[in-house]
């Protein structure tokens, strides 16, 4: 499903894969600001991010469940 996707009506399954698909993204995202902040040594920042990472893995481990039988 693309972003946007203005369709009338959208399947469980193509919203449920398009939204497991952009927490992915926000992962890989957050991992990689998390490294800079680290680097930089803001830990305060690094720290909020962790909870921002795991809270989004969560969301994807959920999504990941409903989707089994």
């Amino acid at each position: 499903m693309p972003p946007g996707n203005d369709a009338e009506f959208v399947d469980f399954e193509d919203m449920r894969g398009a939204v497991c698909e952009d927490e992915n993204g926000l992962v890989v995202k957050m991992l990689q600001v998390h490294v800079l902040c680290h680097d930089q040594g803001d830990v305060a920042a690094a720290g909020v991010i962790e909870n921002w990472t795991d809270q989004t893995r969560g969301s994807i481990w959920f999504l990941f469940e409903t989707s089994q039988p």
